[in-house]
């Protein structure tokens, strides 16, 4: 029987990226908290969900202090449409330089002012894609508003990738890539939509790179990941460890 060596399902520059990335990320967290960082999962949020603005307020509240970033210094805002209600909000700053998908972040302008996380209203159907929504914009806060990086073409994947370092990586991968089945009397068909910057083939990747920190090797919160970013965090882990 031919033996196949494991492979990993992103290219050579993708994982230097990575690997580059975290190792930075430990040093502007420090090692200290490198070490600490756990895995956050929807157990981890078990205040009542009730979908309105206060309800985003509370998971806001809950994942500052897991990125390091005081809570108290960060306003949200919750708007409909998103353009419309961008202007209205950032009047003074072009909204394509700011966008995120289905939120925005906006760096104080003096001292007296505090970060303005903007949230699009539909986020607050689905509190699991919130938590990753409200996750990379914090990560803006923490990278922009800290100063540790500038506001570049890959400043967004560096935002993406720093979620996972922080813990949320099964919320950030699962909502990379989602499908949905619709069904009625007359059709049934599936959709898919993307969220984020990264690849679900990233996630998995960066997902197995972060075992290391903790040196989690079998990590029971793998069992909560979609099928699709599951395999490429299996395939990675293996690659890895040998």
């Amino acid at each position: 029987m031919w033996w196949k060596p494991p492979t990993l399902p992103v290219t050579a520059k993708d994982q230097a990226w990575v690997d580059e990335s975290f190792a930075w990320f430990a040093t502007q967290c420090g090692v200290e908290y490198a070490r600490a960082v756990t895995m956050l999962l929807p157990g981890d949020f078990p205040d009542s969900y009730q979908g309105d603005a206060s309800s985003a307020r509370a998971l806001l509240d809950r994942i500052c202090p897991s990125m390091q970033v005081d809570p108290t210094s960060v306003d949200l805002e919750i708007y409909d449409d998103h353009t419309e209600e961008m202007r209205r909000i950032l009047p003074t700053l072009a909204a394509p330089t700011l966008n995120s998908p289905a939120g925005l972040y906006l760096p104080p302008r003096s001292a007296d002012e505090r970060h303005i996380i903007g949230i699009e209203q539909r986020q607050l159907q689905d509190p699991f894609v919130l938590v990753a929504t409200l996750a990379h914009e914090v990560g803006h806060v923490r990278l922009l508003g800290g100063g540790l990086i500038e506001r570049d073409p890959y400043h967004e994947l560096l935002t993406d990738l720093f979620t996972v370092f922080c813990g949320f990586g099964v919320f950030s991968a699962n909502s990379a890539c989602m499908f949905d089945q619709h069904q009625g009397n007359f059709y049934h068909g599936w959709s898919y939509r993307r969220h984020g910057y990264l690849s679900q083939q990233v996630y998995g990747y960066a997902l197995a790179c972060w075992t290391f920190l903790p040196q989690e090797w079998k990590p029971a919160w793998a069992r909560y990941l979609t099928l699709n970013v599951k395999c490429d965090f299996e395939a990675s882990l293996k690659y890895l460890q040998r």
